[in-house]
């Protein structure tokens, strides 16, 4: 029997590039988008999932997570996250710096991946080349040039690391934080030369374990020159996917390449809102709200009398469903739910009904933040 995520992609076929490249859809409802963009991965595709701001990347991200640890099917699936450069927070800037060496490295092992970005992160420019990177443990780095490098690298010098961006020297030991890491690193040098790199908690300054090699990202610095910067679409590999979610809410930034060599994108577009953008095929594939909650009113959804009954009638109408034969899902921590319907039946010469999928069942999929025993509001349905 198919899992969620293989019987949802077995009801969208997305166009590819070949064919036109782009199609758009209704809004989806719920996290709806979090399995389109999961689905849009088969075959080791790229998939860069736009949103219009990012409480919506972030939500979007939180989703993709639960699927892809909850769902068979979607757990080798890579979610990247490439937030908007935010002044003094390093680590944004070093989620971003791994999310580019993440994207530029993809094409030499491609595997299947979301990348979550919102419209202002799409639009911000990007570097054209691989930021520079402080190696140890493969390249030589002298004890006496690496306070240096740190410092161009715009590292703050501090009696103890505590926080992202921070490093500090004592005698022969140089303790580091770079940005996107979970943890510091610390250095021994014995003279000019690298004794040993280990990993080590900020609150109580003990060791956590030994590496081989650490590498430091820029905490920092000066912005690119224009003629070293391009988009973030720039970077992308051909035959990748674009998924616009409401897409009306913002424009997708051209890519230089296409701007300056005057050639067609080699990615396919999925847009969802409506109106479609002038010229893009409509699809008819839709989701539509879980019944019980979408009848609520922003007011009614928080009087605690009408929630439980909405949740009884929601409850009881999955329970008739499952019975039927379809597939309910419940998910913990999902962002809101929804009903996926089975294709429209057809009908065949001899006026018989003919089934277009071979296993029509509709799919529920709702959070347990709605489930039975739960006092939690819904964020949506």
């Amino acid at each position: 029997m198919k899992d969620a995520l293989e019987l949802f992609s077995s009801r969208f076929s997305p166009p590819s590039p070949t064919e036109g490249g782009a199609v758009a859809i209704s809004s989806l409802t719920g996290a709806a988008d979090a399995f389109l963009a999961l689905a849009l991965t088969k075959g080791s595709h790229l998939v860069l999932a736009a949103t219009p701001g990012l409480p919506d990347a972030d939500r979007l991200a939180d989703d993709l997570h639960t699927l892809s640890s909850t769902i068979p099917s979607a757990r080798n699936i890579r979610v990247l996250e490439f937030p908007p450069p935010l002044s003094g927070d390093v680590g944004a800037l070093g989620t971003r710096l791994k999310t580019l060496a993440a994207l530029r490295a993809w094409p030499l092992s491609p595997y299947p991946c979301v990348l979550v970005v919102s419209s202002p992160a799409l639009s911000s420019p990007v570097p054209t080349g691989a930021p520079p990177v402080i190696s140890l443990g493969t390249d030589p780095v002298k004890f006496g040039d690496i306070c240096e490098k740190l410092a161009s690298f715009g590292y703050n010098r501090v009696p103890m690391v505590e926080q992202v961006g921070d490093f500090s020297v004592r005698g022969g030991i140089v303790d580091a934080w770079s940005p996107g890491e979970e943890f510091p690193i610390r250095a021994e040098f014995f003279g000019d030369d690298l004794e040993s790199i280990r990993t080590f908690d900020a609150a109580t300054q003990m060791s956590i374990e030994r590496v081989e090699r650490a590498a430091l990202l820029p905490a920092g610095g000066k912005d690119e020159e224009p003629d070293k910067q391009c988009s973030l679409l720039d970077l992308l590999p051909d035959g990748s996917t674009v998924l616009a979610l409401e897409h009306n809410d913002y424009s997708l930034p051209v890519p230089r390449t296409v701007a300056s060599e005057m050639r067609p994108y080699q990615f396919t577009f999925v847009y969802t809102g409506d109106p479609a953008p002038r010229g893009v095929p409509t699809g008819k594939f839709q989701t539509s709200p879980l019944p019980g909650f979408a009848e609520l009113g922003a007011d009614e959804a928080h009087h605690p009398e009408l929630f439980d009954a909405a949740r009884g009638r929601l409850e009881r109408h999955l329970a008739a469903a499952k019975k039927r034969g379809d597939l309910v899902l419940a998910i913990d921590d999902l962002s809101g739910g929804f009903e996926l319907s089975a294709p429209a039946a057809k009908d065949g010469a001899d006026g018989s009904t003919t089934s277009t999928n071979s296993t029509p069942a509709n799919m529920w999929c709702m959070s347990t933040m709605v489930s039975a025993g739960s006092s939690a509001r819904p964020r949506s349905s």
